[in-house]
């Protein structure tokens, strides 16, 4: 049986969150801007993904990778600043 969390879904497919934001945790790992530590050898990433535990499903779910590391479980985040 498919219960659609064997895989990454379509973005707005499951139920929003309080502020009517989408898919803010456990679709893929998301990554980050910021580096993991003073090294600067790996890229943060954040939130969990379909193919982990939902204890690691949220946004102080903070994990490690080299910033050429591809996966399907790992993508990112586009966000448009507003114009004044």
């Amino acid at each position: 049986m498919d219960t659609g969390y064997e895989r990454t879904h379509d973005v707005a497919t499951k139920k929003a969150n309080n502020w009517g934001f989408y898919d803010m945790h456990g679709n893929v790992w998301e990554w980050c801007i910021d580096w993991y530590d003073s090294g600067a050898a790996y890229r943060v990433e954040r939130g969990g993904s379909w193919f982990h535990s939902a204890a690691l499903c949220r946004a102080a779910s903070r994990f490690r990778d080299e910033p050429g590391h591809r996966d399907s479980c790992l993508g990112f985040r586009p966000a448009l600043v507003p114009s004044r």
